[in-house]
């Protein structure tokens, strides 16, 4: 990879604007890292006269070339801007005398979609990175950004992913598909899952995801790939979305099973 063409002995007067340093530098822990690792890093600042964009964590600073933050070149600027003050991944590719790390995020993330594109119909882990009314934003690998729609999140309806999901939680996604135009993975997390069959009277776990529409039952999820209906009586205390409850099958359908009250979860 070519070098950079300014004087790097000497990073603040070389560059117009001085990183903005965020954590405080922690003398000797550059020492654990080697080109090649891939790490996280937190965008601060983008200096477009030198075409650099300076990125911090707790180990200390670090630079990535325009060119090599992203591969669209006709929204570089506002590709950059997007990701202003959010974290990134990108790999290690030179490390300077001075501490000045260069760090490449765009061909980190074409190796990553070629790997995932031979993993397609394989389940993965993925983390939640953003969570949305029409479905969840996930990482699947290395920065790569998916998003599995409401309808591919679960057999069960949800009407409030925000209150059954958090930001940073992992799931478990199956890569579908593969967008060559959006350069997007189709992922689904109710495909990761093979749906269970019960036998009556079988004791399980299980999620409240709704209320039914005429209110006087709860949709529930078993496991993101089997639903199921749990009706109120009187004697239920009030459950709330997310809530986890032990049931009774009292049967099962092709379409979800139907489930009896036994006592909710008392969680630690």
């Amino acid at each position: 990879m070519n070098e950079m063409t300014m004087d790097i002995k000497n990073p603040a007067e070389n560059f117009s604007v001085k990183p903005v340093r965020m954590y405080p530098r922690a003398e000797g822990t550059y020492e654990d890292l080697k080109v090649g690792d891939i790490i996280k890093v937190l965008v601060v600042y983008h200096d477009k006269k030198e075409n650099v964009v300076f990125c911090e964590n707790k180990l200390g600073s670090y630079f990535i070339k325009d060119e090599n933050f992203c591969h669209d070149k006709e929204n570089l600027l506002k590709t950059i801007n997007c990701y202003m003050h959010q974290y990134i991944v990108a790999r290690v590719v030179s490390i300077r005398s001075k501490g000045l790390i260069e760090l490449d995020r765009k061909h980190l993330l074409i190796d990553t979609i070629e790997t995932l594109k031979d993993q397609i119909g394989t389940v993965v882990p993925a983390t939640i990175e953003n969570i949305v009314q029409y479905g969840l934003f996930v990482d699947i690998g290395n920065g790569i950004r998916s998003l599995c729609y409401i309808s591919n999140i679960s057999k069960c309806r949800y009407q409030k992913l925000y209150k059954i999901f958090t930001n940073g939680e992992q799931v478990m996604v199956k890569i579908m598909d593969f967008d060559p135009y959006t350069k997007n993975f189709i992922v689904s997390r109710k495909d990761a899952y093979k749906r269970r069959t019960f036998n009556k009277y079988d004791e399980i776990v299980v999620m409240i995801s709704d209320e039914t529409e005429k209110r006087d039952g709860y949709y529930v999820e078993i496991d993101p790939a089997t639903s199921g209906i749990m009706d109120k009586y009187p004697e239920m205390p009030d459950l709330q979305m997310g809530d986890y409850c032990y049931v009774s099958v009292s049967k099962d359908t092709p379409r979800g099973a139907r489930v009896k009250f036994i006592y909710k979860v008392v969680e630690d």
